[in-house]
């Protein structure tokens, strides 16, 4: 894909697997599905319950 990652989000469940993404600029979301880590790696931006907080709190935050 021919796309800036930096314009991109990778979300997860599996904190380790965004490691790699975050290295190639993209935004970085764990969702924790109710088990959040007591610290949370660099190469995460930002952390989620679950999809519907993500979703609510995204739209929130572009909708101003």
């Amino acid at each position: 894909i021919n796309k800036d990652p930096s314009r991109s989000m990778m979300v997860e469940d599996t904190v380790i697997n965004l490691a790699i993404p975050k290295k190639m600029g993209m935004t970085t979301v764990f969702l924790h599905q109710g088990s959040p880590l007591t610290e949370l790696p660099d190469y995460v931006d930002l952390c989620f319950s679950d999809v519907r907080e993500m979703m609510e709190t995204l739209y929130s935050s572009a909708s101003g």
